[in-house]
C-alpha cells in the first residue's frame, strides 16, 4: 500500500447507513450549503456505537468489508497530506484522542450518488480506521470530506 489515497470502483452508501445510535445524520447535517462537519467515535473515548450494518470496535479489516463491499478509497500510512480529519486536528485543535488512537490505514465509503442528500453542495463518507492489527479503532461519518478544516 501507498501513503497515496487509492480510488477504487468500490461501494458505495445507503441512506440508512447514517443513522447512528437512532440519530439520523443526515437530517442533522442537511444544509444549503458548502460547510463541512464531521462525527466520528473511538473504543477509549465513552460513546459505543454499532453501525447501521452491525460493524463496531471488536471488528476488523475483513468484517467490514464483508458488511460494506470493497472500499472505494483505500490509505495507508496516514498523513496531514492524505487525511483531512488527521490534518484539521493538528492545525486547529489538540486532542490528544484523535491523534492517539494508533491508526494507520483507513477506508472509505461514500453515500450513493443518487440520495437526495447528495448534491452541488454536499457529499456525504463513513470512514473506518484501523491500526496495526487491522482493527477498527475509530469510526468517522464526514459531510465534504475535502472541505474539513477550510
Amino acid at each position: 500500500m501507498t501513503n497515496q489515497p487509492i480510488f477504487t470502483d468500490g461501494a458505495s452508501l445507503v441512506d440508512s447507513d447514517f443513522i447512528v445510535n437512532g440519530e439520523n445524520l443526515l437530517w442533522d447535517w442537511d444544509w444549503d450549503n458548502t460547510g463541512w462537519t464531521f462525527q466520528w467515535y473511538a473504543e477509549g473515548e465513552g460513546t459505543g456505537i454499532t453501525t447501521n450494518r452491525g460493524i463496531s470496535f471488536k471488528n476488523n479489516r475483513t468484517d467490514v468489508t464483508n458488511a460494506y463491499g470493497n472500499a472505494p478509497v483505500i490509505v495507508s500510512g496516514i498523513t496531514s497530506e492524505n487525511d483531512t480529519l488527521y490534518r484539521y486536528y493538528l492545525e486547529n485543535e489538540s486532542s490528544d484522542m484523535f491523534l492517539s488512537l494508533g491508526q494507520v490505514s483507513y477506508i472509505q465509503y461514500p453515500l450513493e450518488a443518487g440520495s437526495e442528500y447528495v448534491g452541488v453542495w454536499a457529499n456525504y463518507d463513513l470512514r473506518f480506521y484501523f491500526d496495526n492489527s487491522d482493527k477498527v479503532v475509530c469510526i468517522a461519518y464526514i459531510r465534504n470530506t475535502d472541505r474539513v478544516g477550510s
